[in-house]
């Protein structure tokens, strides 16, 4: 099955990130349907059929032409690694570009609503799901769209939406980071666990513990010790 390679985008989310960019919210395909409706798909000839969508080539009918960001999630999987190759290059670009920023900002709205304890674990996983491993991508896409005449004020509006959002997350990582304990006092415990957990004794003793509290019966899957050692 192809990838799709558009991601689904909402006109709601391009709103409010101030990214209703015409090239995106107004780009038109010209899909098929076959006979008695369900998913939309790219038209083919019949004899190409097997390059994306057996679907598309028993398609009857001429195409319509439909604003992508409306149907997107009608097209078949198919026929949607298609798609790119129907629009401009820069509208694709500010296509990913946009769907890059909408990705980031549910990553701001996730870490701030993230209730957890703050340790360097989830920081660190934090980090490593932070747009700022996607910046160089998006500025990427753009550059070339930056200096043309057609889109070039779309893709600058495209920058300055990745930016604000960009920022909003290392906001929130450094909000993260300071609430985290000190990182010299988490090496510390961690290390002083790791040597009271190489003792003999204290396994014995939380065997003893599993015991009184579960009878004979494993009331859970993970140790006494174990639990220590996580909290």
């Amino acid at each position: 099955m192809a990838r799709r390679d558009l991601e689904v985008l909402a006109h709601a989310d391009l709103e409010r990130l101030g990214m209703a960019l015409p090239a995106v919210t107004e780009a038109t395909v010209g899909l098929v349907r076959s006979g008695g409706g369900g998913k939309w798909h790219v038209p083919t000839e019949k004899k190409k059929w097997s390059e994306h969508c057996q679907h598309a080539a028993r398609a009857a009918g001429e195409p319509n032409e439909l604003v992508l960001l409306d149907v997107l999630d009608q097209v078949c999987a198919r026929c949607a690694g298609q798609l790119p190759a129907r629009l401009p290059d820069a509208v694709v670009a500010l296509w990913r570009a946009c769907s890059l920023t909408v990705a980031a900002d549910r990553f701001v709205g996730s870490l701030r609503e993230d209730t957890g304890a703050r340790t360097w674990l989830g920081y660190a996983i934090a980090l490593d799901r932070s747009p700022r491993k996607d910046d160089a991508r998006v500025r990427e896409l753009l550059r070339p769209v930056l200096l043309g005449d057609e889109f070039g004020a779309q893709a600058w509006k495209a920058m300055a939406g990745w930016s604000q959002v960009l920022e909003r997350a290392e906001e929130q990582l450094a909000v993260y980071r300071e609430a985290a304990p000190p990182a010299v006092a988490s090496v510390t415990v961690g290390a002083a666990l790791d040597a009271v957990g190489r003792e003999a004794a204290v396994h014995e003793q939380a065997r003893v513990l599993e015991r009184a509290v579960g009878g004979d019966r494993r009331w859970t899957e993970v140790g006494v010790w174990d639990c220590v050692h996580l909290s």
